[in-house]
């Protein structure tokens, strides 16, 4: 299993998707990045720029890939690949409207540590805010 996440940032701070407490669903109730699974025959560039649309009614156009990770995914019961992206969306802000989750907002780094977040996002985020990734 393949999946995208986007760590989305609007003036320097992670945005947030704060997921449906769906116990279907992996990590529900827990704040997370935007993303999604890849589908059969889908880039994880298109998966990107279809799950940003979907969740977040927002066309992505400038964005990086950042790294690649596998993680042990207790809900899938598997490891899975994570394919993590970057883009700033300040610009954006304002016009998205969320269409899956209960929430969306952003925070600074520190405020994160205050959130509910998965153990494999918290990593991405802090492998993130610790490499000098965007230049």
């Amino acid at each position: 299993m393949e999946f995208v996440l986007a760590i989305l940032q609007v003036h320097g701070r992670y945005v947030m998707q704060h997921r449906d407490d769906n116990l279907n669903i992996p990590a529900p109730g827990m704040w997370g990045l935007f993303g999604g699974k890849i589908e059969p025959g889908e880039t994880p560039d298109n998966a990107l720029i279809r799950e940003i649309q979907e969740e977040l009614c927002l066309i992505l156009k400038d964005y990086k890939f950042l790294f690649q990770i596998n993680h042990y995914n207790d809900f899938w019961k598997q490891t899975v690949s994570y394919f993590v992206y970057h883009a700033d969306i300040t610009h954006f802000w304002g016009t998205h409207q969320l269409c899956e989750g209960q929430a969306v907002d952003y925070f600074a780094y520190e405020q994160l540590t205050h959130l509910p977040i998965p153990s494999v996002i918290q990593n991405i985020l802090d492998q993130y805010q610790n490499t000098d990734y965007i230049s």
